[in-house]
C-alpha cells in the first residue's frame, strides 16, 4: 500500500486521512485482492488530484500568489519534507522552511557601568544547516544599547552585534529575528554590579596583657630622706593590637560594604610607668671633727724674732700672740692677740705644747707653744 503524499495530507486534511485508514483496515479483514485494492486506490487518486485542483483555484487567487515566498529546497531525510506555512491577514501566503537563531553572548554578563559584550547570532535552517551568507537580521534589546539595529550573516551563517550596559542594576533580553519572519532567538544578559576595592579603615592601638620585662622603679625610696615625696618610674615592655577592615564601593550605587572580617595587627612598645613614693633615707650622721694638727715652726734667721707658726706667750703683759704664716715666708707675721681657742680663716686654733722660751732684750720674755690646726 502506498502512503499518501504529505502535500495531500496537507490540502485534504484529517478526513482524508481517516479514510486512507479505513480502507487499510478493510484490507486486512476482508483480504480483498491486491488488484481490487489498487483499482479502488487509483480511483480514490483520482479524486484526491481533482481535489487538489479545486482547491487551488479556489484559494490561490485569494491570496495573491504573487506575494508567496518560495518554499526552501533543504534536503531533509528522504523523500517529502514537512514546512512550515504563514497564515497572515491575506490567508495563506507562504510556505517557508523555520529558521533557527541562536545567540551567545561574550562575556555571558557585564557590569552595569557601561561595559560591552558582543552578543553572535548562528543562523540554521529546520535541519541544522548553514544558511551561508546575506541573511538579515534585525536586533532589538530592553535595556541598555546595541551597536548596530540590523546586521547580515556571514559565509558561515552567524552575525554579531554589541550591546553596552546601561546603569541599572538588572539586565537586558536581546532578540535578534530574520527580517522575513521565518526565525527569531532570544538571550538574557545580566547587567551586574561591579565593586573596587578602596583604602581600609583602621582601629587605634589597644594594649592587652599586662606590661612585662619592667626595668624595675627607680629612684629608690631609701635613697630620697624619710618623709619626701617624690615620684618613680620604670621602662617596661607593652603589646598592643589594632584591626584593619578591608571594604570595597559599588561603581553603580556608590554603595560601601566590607571585604570579610577584621584582620588584626601586632606591636610591642616601650613604655613608662610613673608612681607616687615616699623617701625613707635616715637622716645623714655629721662626720666628726677633723683631728687638728699640732706644729711649732721657729724664726729662721736673726732678723726673724717671732714664730712663723706657733703660740707666742708674752709673760710681761700676760698677751698671747698667733702666728701663721705661709710656706714661702713671704710677708710678717700674723699676729693676733687671742687665747685659744680661735675660729679663724676656715680653722680652729688651740694652744698645744710648749715648744721653748725666748727673751728680747731686757723686758721682754717669751713662752714658745705649737699651734695645733683643724679644718671648721
Amino acid at each position: 500500500m502506498t502512503d499518501p503524499l504529505p502535500i495531500e495530507s496537507c490540502l485534504l486534511g484529517s478526513q482524508l486521512q481517516a479514510t486512507l485508514r479505513q480502507i487499510q483496515r478493510s484490507e486486512h479483514r476482508s483480504k480483498v485482492s491486491r488488484r481490487s485494492l489498487q483499482k479502488r486506490m487509483r480511483s480514490l487518486r483520482g479524486s484526491i488530484t481533482a481535489a487538489v485542483a479545486l482547491f487551488a483555484a479556489a484559494i490561490v487567487p485569494w491570496s495573491q500568489a504573487s506575494t508567496w515566498a518560495p518554499i526552501r529546497t533543504t534536503s531533509g531525510p528522504s523523500g517529502w519534507e514537512s514546512v512550515v506555512c504563514d497564515n497572515a491577514t491575506n490567508g495563506w501566503r507562504s510556505c517557508e522552511m523555520g529558521l533557527k537563531v541562536e545567540l551567545v553572548a561574550n562575556p555571558a554578563s557585564i557590569a552595569a557601568t557601561g561595559e560591552v559584550t558582543t552578543i553572535t547570532a548562528t543562523v540554521t535552517d529546520y535541519f541544522g544547516g548553514n544558511v551561508g551568507a546575506g541573511t538579515n537580521l534585525a536586533w532589538s534589546t530592553t535595556s541598555g544599547t546595541l551597536g548596530a539595529s540590523q546586521t547580515a550573516t556571514d559565509v558561515n551563517g552567524q552575525t554579531s552585534v554589541t550591546l553596552r550596559s546601561s546603569n541599572v542594576i538588572g539586565g537586558a533580553t536581546v532578540t535578534a529575528a530574520t527580517v522575513t519572519n521565518e526565525g527569531q532567538g532570544s538571550l538574557y544578559v545580566p547587567f551586574t554590579d561591579a565593586w573596587a576595592a578602596i583604602a581600609p579603615i583602621y582601629t587605634g592601638w589597644a594594649n592587652y596583657d599586662s606590661p612585662y620585662s619592667c626595668s624595675g622603679w627607680t629612684p629608690d625610696p631609701s635613697t630620697v630622706p624619710a618623709g619626701s615625696a617624690f615620684t618613680q618610674s620604670q621602662n617596661c615592655y607593652q603589646n598592643q593590637i589594632a584591626y584593619r577592615q578591608d571594604r570595597q564601593q559599588s561603581l553603580v550605587t556608590g554603595q560601601i560594604v566590607n571585604v570579610g572580617g577584621p584582620v588584626p595587627a601586632y606591636q610591642t612598645i616601650l613604655i613608662t610607668q610613673q608612681q607616687a613614693a615616699i623617701g625613707t633615707q635616715a637622716p645623714a650622721t655629721p662626720p666628726p671633727p677633723a683631728a687638728a694638727t699640732c706644729e711649732w715652726v721657729g724664726q729662721k734667721n736673726n732678723n726673724d724674732m717671732y714664730s712663723r707658726k706657733g703660740w707666742t706667750y708674752l709673760t710681761n703683759n700676760n698677751t698671747w700672740l698667733l702666728y701663721d704664716v705661709g710656706p714661702t715666708g713671704v710677708g710678717a707675721s700674723a699676729g693676733k692677740n687671742w687665747r685659744g681657742p680661735v675660729d679663724y680663716n676656715g680653722y680652729r686654733y688651740t694652744v698645744g705644747a710648749k715648744a721653748g722660751t725666748m727673751t728680747a732684750g731686757r723686758n721682754f720674755e717669751y713662752d714658745l707653744y705649737q699651734m695645733c690646726k683643724a679644718p671648721l
